[in-house]
């Protein structure tokens, strides 16, 4: 039986929050508190929280081992709270729209297990969904239609951001190579959603309904679940 006592719960996941805040602290060192260190928090995320994710063998843990890759992220988000660029609410909606994308990230790869894809699998699997929605401007850009893009952006985790953050500009406007990339604002008319608020309420959507269809619950994974770990 796995020990969950408080000592070797922080034992586990400590060293997840230490990695995750040094990645975004590289961010930080790159782009300084702009709205790129925003966006790196949510790729630091989007490559951390699905491998994890699919190391371990409930639900539960699955939550801490993605909550504590975004700690790292607010841990380092908090700082900018001392800076011009952030303010404590901002920094708590900030936080809390990491927080239900990594959730959103966890729960499909807890269902991904569930419905018996081997666990690396669902774990890349997962991430590769996800960059693939962060990076839809880029690569939808031959099809992109002002239509599409007002479909797809309200909910996007990024431009969710950055309308939490206009202060520090159009994420379009971040330096030449995302200009060259997109059409968007360019060929393709554009603008940020209202609020964060709708990423934030569909990516708590997702997870809540992976785990529903999972079969809820908080017990480890059967088996057949593991199988594969077993046999590698």
């Amino acid at each position: 039986m796995s020990d969950t006592s408080m000592p070797s719960l922080i034992a586990r996941y400590l060293p997840v929050m230490l990695i995750s805040a040094i990645a975004t602290a590289l961010s930080w060192a790159a782009a300084g508190p702009s709205l790129g260190l925003f966006f790196g928090g949510v790729f630091v995320v989007t490559l951390m929280a699905p491998p994890l994710a699919s190391g371990e063998s409930t639900i539960l843990r699955r939550l801490l081992a993605g909550g504590a890759a975004v700690d790292g992220v607010g841990l380092v988000f908090l700082v900018a709270v001392f800076t011009p660029s952030l303010t404590v609410v901002q920094w708590l909606i900030a936080y809390l729209l990491v927080a239900m994308y990594a959730a959103a990230l966890v729960c499909l790869t807890h269902l991904l297990i569930r419905w018996r894809l081997p666990r690396v699998l669902a774990g890349g699997l997962v991430m590769l969904i996800a960059w693939a929605w962060l990076l839809w401007p880029i690569w939808l850009s031959p099809v992109m239609t002002e239509t599409l893009a007002s479909v797809l952006t309200p909910t996007h985790p990024l431009m969710g951001m950055n309308a939490l953050l206009k202060h520090l500009g159009v994420w379009t406007e971040q330096g030449g190579v995302i200009y060259r990339l997109t059409t968007l604002n360019q060929d393709v008319p554009h603008a940020l959603p209202a609020s964060p608020w709708p990423a934030i309420v569909l990516h708590a959507m997702i997870a809540l309904g992976s785990w529903l269809i999972s079969g809820g619950g908080v017990s480890r994974d059967r088996p057949h679940d593991a199988a594969v770990d077993v046999h590698d």
